[in-house]
């Protein structure tokens, strides 16, 4: 029984390797830069709302078919800069969306990851729901310092 094991497990490992690296090469030649629905500068310069918004119209239209695209989210206060990317990702269990927070204050850096339960559309923004231990995560389609002020606080 262990010399079949043993004869096959090298060879299975290697179909198990090729599989995982054709997957992940279609992954990403499926995902471009084009996929991108941009940035949201939350701080100094802010991005307009009407640019906000056609951001966060690209991030809901591609929920419905999970197409690879991504928001980028930045706020700059006077002593810290928050970053965080929202990615869609299709797995086994449907579309989900990933998040990378990314925090700089007073010299230290931090970098997380979560995924979030779900995405809505609000009046005044885009709203990510369950990420992490920040939960709920709102993007204001309207910059201003108060909004990179709200944006940069720690949730916990």
């Amino acid at each position: 029984m262990f010399s079949i094991v043993r004869r096959f497990l090298p060879v299975a490992l290697m179909v198990a390797l090729a599989v995982f690296m054709l997957h992940a090469t279609a992954r990403a030649a499926s995902s471009t830069a084009d996929d991108r629905c941009g940035a949201i500068e939350l701080g100094t310069p802010p991005t307009s709302s009407d640019d906000a918004q056609a951001r966060f119209t690209c991030f809901a239209a591609a929920l419905p078919t999970c197409d690879p695209v991504s928001l980028i989210v930045s706020a700059h206060t006077a002593d810290s800069i928050v970053t965080r990317t929202f990615l869609t990702e299709a797995g086994d269990r449907g579309c989900t969306i990933a998040e990378t927070v990314e925090r700089s204050q007073n010299g230290k850096s931090t970098t997380d990851s979560n995924l979030c339960t779900g995405v809505r559309r609000e009046k005044d923004g885009i709203a990510f729901t369950g990420c992490g231990h920040d939960g709920d995560v709102v993007v204001p389609a309207v910059a201003s310092a108060e909004a990179a002020a709200a944006f940069t606080k720690t949730r916990m």
